[in-house]
């Protein structure tokens, strides 16, 4: 019961709308609580899809970035965990708008702006980071995907054929 007290005690996070995790993106709001609850599980589903679909590459990445989202007291030298997954997408995706986030993430401009008080860059590049890697790990295998890709394909084969003048067998 005492944890769930200094957890609580306004005098351990006296700017929490600072904190770069979804405890600050949420607090003000009313019912922050619930709505704190659903973010976390809306994280935990894409860190689920990542690991289990992906594999390590993506998915130890998306664990070290959920890890800086989740806790309830989160300030800079926590997000020094995001700098090895940052590195490790980096070497592993192929995705240019993965590898732009990581880059983002990497630079010192979201954590110079938390510190001058504005955490919303920094927050958005977490959660984003994290929504990409599961958007990315996500069609590994999965069938909806191949039928989808496989059905893109035929369009593109087709109209680039009716272009080209060529038809169809």
């Amino acid at each position: 019961m005492s944890y769930c007290r200094c957890l609580s005690n306004p005098a351990n996070s006296p700017v929490p709308g600072a904190m770069p995790n979804i405890r600050g993106m949420f607090t003000g709001w009313p019912h922050a609580t619930g709505i704190e609850i659903a973010a976390i599980a809306v994280v935990a589903v894409a860190v689920w899809i990542t690991a289990g679909h992906a594999g390590n590459e993506f998915g130890l990445p998306a664990v070290l970035a959920a890890g800086v989202l989740y806790p309830p007291h989160v300030y800079m030298a926590d997000c020094a965990l995001l700098i090895p997954a940052a590195i490790m997408e980096l070497a592993t995706t192929k995705n240019h708008s993965t590898r732009t986030l990581c880059i983002f993430q990497l630079l010192p401009v979201p954590w110079i702006l938390m510190l001058a008080g504005s955490a919303f860059p920094a927050r958005m590049t977490i959660v984003f980071f994290v929504i990409a890697l599961a958007w990315e790990a996500w069609p590994r295998g999965n069938a909806v995907y191949s039928w989808f890709r496989s059905t893109v394909e035929k369009k593109n084969f087709s109209s680039s054929a009716a272009v080209s003048g060529a038809s169809e067998p």
